[in-house]
């Protein structure tokens, strides 16, 4: 985003020259519509403004019990099912328009007790994520992706 000041008035641009943003001497706010990947809440909170959900493909995270998942594409909690599976495959809602970096961190006692047969997290896909580990049944992890 650019911004450009005329005498006592500020324009805000988007990347292809469309002013998005105008404030005035006054201090009279025009906006515009702007498409964001993030918000902030009234509570100072940062959060995505739009929430697509990820989801596990049938066999993706355990054949005879699957998986499941909740949350958002940035931030979402995988319970790998309970049949003995070393990956778990998550499909993002929506492409990354380059691939994410994402973190994990145990979310229930099976996944912190792994001990030398912890999961780790190849590199992520714009479309997938992949959590592999030599026994992930019944592991639970919560993952952030930005």
């Amino acid at each position: 985003m650019d911004s450009k000041t005329y005498g006592t008035s500020l324009e805000y641009y988007n990347d292809s020259g469309t002013s998005v943003l105008s404030v005035g001497p006054t201090g009279a706010l025009s906006t515009y519509s702007v498409t964001t990947q993030y918000g902030v809440t009234s509570n100072g909170h940062v959060r995505p403004s739009v929430n697509y959900s990820p989801s596990i493909a049938s066999n993706a995270c355990g054949s005879s019990t699957q998986g499941t998942i909740s949350g958002t594409d940035q931030s979402m909690l995988v319970t790998v099912g309970t049949a003995s599976v070393t990956s778990c495959t998550v499909t993002f809602g929506a492409a990354f328009t380059a691939a994410p970096r994402c973190t994990f961190s145990p979310a229930n006692a099976t996944a912190a007790a792994q001990g030398t047969t912890l999961a780790y997290l190849p590199a992520p896909s714009t479309t997938t994520l992949t959590i592999d580990g030599a026994a992930l049944a019944g592991a639970a992890y919560e993952v952030l992706c930005q």
